[in-house]
């Protein structure tokens, strides 16, 4: 039998013993039901976490093992490794996948006791930054080399002193340059090349790309302004590359670019601990800021073999240990009688009835899901456990719903009726009442929510003539397998 100790216990401090028979009579499942038991365990990544993930030791050589044994990569592409460093930067995912190959190391290493073997099966849902898209081409700067002039290369250009001048920066004589002291260099080789300016009182640089002719062109990008921070920068912050770039990269382009028009937006070139490495950094009219063109999206991992792996799910939640998760409540009706219409057990989920000292009770009571993000679905469903009795028709007292414009009142959305299979007969498949087994869902369609984000709400309603006492458990939405 269940443990009503505490219940009792509370109802009693509130003068409703008499609400005991709500449990004896109706919320007495056969053994034989137990309940998921896995631990759900949630985090959100702060920016600090982002820097020690792109530094962590651990992280960094799986980044190298993943490179090496990609054989569509040659040696210098180091593309995971290189996205890693990046992330120190930008705090932000380049793609799920990389979360993926980052995020289970930091989560064992840093959450000991959520990562104990006694946990696997249990669910850890991290919520993290990650790109919606990311420009292509700020990953054209990841492998560029840098060269700056000597005393003797100054000649070459055609100037008598150890600066250049404007009629000095041609390409023939960067080409010439390039194939005395490069002439390796592979195609899509990036160099970039410093210099004294205008009687040596500045530095500058120039951008050089080897085409697929073989042959070297000044780099540029179309419609997008380039800016490549000066070697005064790293001297300012007594550092040899930006440590952090999203703070220390705006104090400097406020002075390096004082003419900036207001709504500028600029594709800065800087150096990281890996090498170059470019963000993309608008000014408003006041202050620069660093564009990540993000999203925060939570995602779930489970503990299996040990080890936390990317859940295949877009919403898990048991129910177990008493908890409602991440769902919430809202009793659009009922009545003074009643306290509470749904409520958590720790062997049999959530609850509803509204059956209160051997009487029925007219109600209508939402359990209610988080935002569930299926911007990426391909073919989501939704899987639950349910078991009900005392219901006089199931799919008309007993419904779910899904949204995706609810705000926080259900009554002030639009909701679509998300309805449960049928057998071959036409009939729905739900428990018949006959007892308390509780049965598989199996996958209810949620097409209609595809590239949404969606909320999903189960409805109960009861009347005075009849109330369903329903019970709901390990609650998934998944792909469709």
């Amino acid at each position: 039998m269940k443990n009503l100790s505490k219940y009792i216990l509370g109802l009693a401090s509130l003068g409703m013993v008499s609400c005991a028979d709500w449990y004896t009579t109706h919320q007495l499942p056969e053994p034989g039901t137990a309940i998921t038991t896995q631990e759900v365990f949630t985090y959100t990544l702060t920016d600090k976490d982002y820097d020690t993930i792109s530094r962590n030791p651990a992280i960094i050589a799986y980044a190298h093992e993943i490179d090496n044994t990609d054989t569509t990569l040659v040696a210098t592409d180091s593309i995971i490794y290189k996205a890693l460093v990046r992330l120190g930067g930008t705090h932000c995912f380049e793609s799920d996948e990389h979360a993926g190959y980052f995020l289970p190391i930091f989560l064992k290493e840093n959450f000991l006791g959520a990562s104990m073997p006694d946990n696997e099966g249990s669910t850890f849902k991290v919520t993290y930054n990650v790109f919606n898209q990311m420009p292509a081409y700020l990953k054209a700067f990841d492998n560029m080399k840098e060269y700056t002039l000597r005393a003797g290369d100054y000649a070459e250009f055609g100037s008598n002193n150890n600066w250049l001048t404007k009629e000095h920066i041609t390409i023939s004589n960067f080409s010439s340059l390039m194939a005395d002291n490069f002439e390796d260099a592979q195609t899509n080789e990036k160099y970039i090349i410093w210099y004294n300016y205008n009687n040596a009182q500045q530095q500058e640089c120039t951008i050089l790309n080897k085409t697929e002719s073989f042959e070297w062109e000044f780099f540029s990008i179309e419609d997008v302004e380039l800016f490549v921070v000066g070697n005064d920068f790293y001297q300012s912050i007594d550092a040899d590359y930006a440590t952090k770039p999203a703070t220390q990269l705006p104090i400097y382009l406020k002075s390096a670019l004082p003419y900036a028009e207001a709504d500028a937006t600029y594709c800065v070139v800087y150096k990281n601990s890996a090498g170059w490495t470019a963000g993309r950094f608008t000014y408003d009219g006041a202050a620069w800021n660093m564009l990540t063109e993000s999203k925060r999206k939570p995602t779930n991992f489970i503990m299996t073999d040990g080890q936390w792996v990317i859940s295949p799910y877009y919403l898990a939640e048991s129910f177990a240990n008493n908890s409602q998760g991440d769902f919430t409540i809202q009793n659009v009706i009922m009545p003074a009688a009643l306290s509470y219409v749904w409520n958590t057990s720790s062997s049999y989920g959530m609850k509803a009835s509204a059956y209160v000292s051997s009487k029925n009770h007219t109600t209508e009571s939402w359990l209610i899901s988080p935002y569930i993000s299926l911007l990426d679905a391909e073919d989501p469903v939704l899987i639950f456990d349910q078991a009900s009795k005392f219901f006089s028709n199931f799919t008309e007292e007993l419904s779910v719903w899904g949204s995706t414009d609810f705000a926080g009142d259900v009554t002030a959305c639009q909701w679509t009726h998300i309805p449960f299979n049928q057998d071959a007969d036409g009939n729905y498949i739900v428990p018949d009442g006959t007892d308390w087994t509780f049965y598989s869902t199996g996958n209810m369609s949620l097409a209609p929510f595809k590239g949404k984000t969606l909320t999903i709400a189960f409805k109960y309603t009861s009347s005075e003539q009849a109330s369903a006492t329903w019970e709901v458990k390990n609650v998934y939405v998944k792909e469709k397998e």
